[in-house]
């Protein structure tokens, strides 16, 4: 990114090429004579020239302009020789001004003059604005680019703004102009190797600046809802912890801010309550119950019409068969090891992964078809008999895992394998499904609801965990874990709430999701308030250290949040 550096100190970050050096090199004949009047070292700069009149001037610009992504720039210029007459100058101008002029003389550029203190824009004749500077003083320039205004500072002291209004359509320079012998002057840009620390503390403006953009965001009224007036956010609130589901604290909350009587007719009631169960089985894995639950309470439109949901619930009961059957130690190493060798023969020797992850085998794997017939045709082995899908897929398990670490045994014979799988079975809880009972559900349930290549990409990372003795740990263990659940839970409860001609999203989430575009859409445009904003999610999802007040214990982060949805 630019901006940063192995320098001692670095005050920007920008997408952009930043200042860094006066730029010596310049267009049009009476610029590069001008250039023969100075001496450029990197930042440093000497007057050479004659020095005897005023058409004898020579200002230098930066190598590049201000950076778009900053809405406030500031660079320092400290005065090392103030020469014959003190005649410097400091501040902006664009590419297009004629350098034999100094500092805010032509059209387009601004400057603050040493020698009298003056201001100076578009015109050779100053006004007055502060205090003269020479040998040793250090002369700081800003450009607030959100209200398009310059100001200066002289040894840290703020003098205030110079200008305001600034309406340039090009891009602005920091610049520096001299007029008699042995002036001299080194620029500090923040940035590069030899960038020193600023002696104005920029830190706290930029902090100021933000302060104050903040500031204008709470200012804001919110409007009121309808005629009734009802206040915006405290109907926001009870929608959304409505629509969570948490209608206790909804009804508290409306009958303190809302004036509402706080009660709940019986379907309403009704309808939280089986989004909630609906909601806490599914999140907890028990997907039976929860389809169990939609077919007594709910249309059967609520899952046909909504294929892709229903088709992931179930999914996601074939996920959670497979890890209590792992669990339960209830898959038999012996059978798995047996099948493991039928497959890796049939497959040419490849990995059951592999064989996994091959179209005809996958396919064929759950909906009980035999590809024996196209092998025929094509001359090539079948790549496996699924005639018997339920046992080749049942080798998973144990195979891949003998395979990988080359400890396959089959030393110990069928009588010990078998009384090894009686052992492992007695052990099993006896809910726990077998893998031929898990495969028979993929094969009749899922495999005629895959529809879509999304369909068929998730049930063949859901049957990939059968490979695995910790299918957690597996690849496809995401979906064993927690937040997936919650995933799946939050969106069945959109669904249900859908179904009921209720919005699936509630209005706060809404305009969180809007404002969140709104404000990455407007930095992305170099909006300078919207670049010192902090981005919601991080917010909502990721609180800032210390956003925590010590006397009331709530988050700025929430403040912020809904300040910025206010707006």
């Amino acid at each position: 990114m630019a901006g940063t550096s192995s320098g001692s100190c670095t005050y920007y970050k920008s997408r952009c090429s930043l200042p860094s050096a006066w730029e010596p090199r310049v267009s049009g004949i009476r610029n590069q004579h001008t250039m023969q009047y100075l001496k450029v070292d990197g930042t440093r700069v000497r007057y050479v020239g004659p020095g005897d009149e005023d058409s004898q001037a020579a200002t230098i610009r930066s190598n590049y302009p201000l950076p778009a992504d900053c809405p406030l720039y500031y660079f320092e210029v400290k005065v090392a020789d103030k020469g014959q007459a003190g005649y410097i100058g400091v501040g902006f101008c664009t590419e297009d001004v004629l350098l034999a002029r100094l500092p805010g003389w032509e059209l387009h550029s601004y400057g603050y003059h040493g020698d009298d203190g003056h201001a100076f824009s578009g015109s050779g004749s100053g006004r007055p604005y502060g205090p003269p500077y020479t040998t040793g003083d250090v002369v700081g320039a800003l450009f607030n680019k959100a209200e398009r205004s310059i100001s200066y500072y002289k040894n840290g002291t703020p003098l205030g703004v110079a200008f305001r209004d600034i309406q340039e359509s090009s891009p602005l320079y920091p610049c520096v102009g001299m007029r008699t012998k042995g002036e001299e002057v080194v620029a500090n840009f923040g940035v590069g190797t030899s960038s020193e620390s600023f002696r104005t503390d920029f830190g706290a403006i930029r902090v100021n600046f933000q302060r104050q953009v903040m500031a204008t965001v709470r200012r804001t009224e919110l409007p009121l809802l309808s005629s009734r007036g009802t206040a915006l956010l405290p109907q926001l609130m009870y929608d959304y912890l409505m629509h969570q589901r948490f209608w206790r604290t909804a009804a508290v909350l409306g009958q303190d801010l809302l004036r509402s009587e706080g009660q709940l007719d019986e379907q309403e009631l009704s309808d939280i309550t089986v989004r909630q169960q609906s909601y806490d089985l599914v999140a907890a894995g028990r997907i039976d119950e929860a389809l169990a639950l939609l077919r007594e309470k709910y249309p059967p439109e609520l899952l046909v019409e909504r294929p892709s949901l229903d088709f992931r619930l179930r999914v996601q009961k074939f996920v959670e068969m497979v890890a209590v059957a792992h669990a339960a130690a209830g898959l038999n190493k012996s059978e798995t090891r047996a099948a493991a060798v039928a497959v890796k023969t049939a497959c040419g020797g490849n990995t059951l992964a592999a064989a996994a992850a091959a179209p005809s085998t996958s396919s064929s794997l759950l909906d009980g078809t035999s590809a024996a017939a196209s092998s025929s045709d094509t001359g090539s082995p079948a790549p496996m008999d699924i005639a018997d899908a339920a046992s080749c897929l049942a080798q998973r398990a144990g195979g891949m895992q003998a395979e990988a670490s080359g400890r396959a045994d089959v030393t110990g014979g069928p009588e010990l394998e078998a009384k090894a799988a009686e052992k492992k079975a007695a052990e099993a809880p006896p809910q726990a499904p077998t893998t031929e009972e898990i495969l028979a559900y993929g094969r009749t349930e899922l495999w005629p609801r895959c529809q879509t290549p999304a369909d068929r990409d998730l049930l063949m990372e859901a049957v990939s965990l059968l490979a695995f003795d910790n299918p957690a740990a597996s690849p496809a263990g995401d979906m064993l874990r927690p937040a997936h659940r919650i995933m799946l839970a939050e969106e069945l409860n959109g669904a249900m709430l859908a179904c009921r001609g209720l919005p699936a999203t509630s209005p706060l989430e809404r305009l969180y999701q809007q404002v969140t575009a709104l404000i990455s859409q407007l930095k992305q445009m170099d909006h300078p308030q919207a670049l010192v904003l902090p981005d919601p999610r991080q917010l909502v999802m990721e609180p800032p250290p210390g956003a925590v007040s010590s006397n009331t214990g709530t988050s700025d982060s929430g403040v912020y949040a809904l300040d910025m949805m206010a707006a």
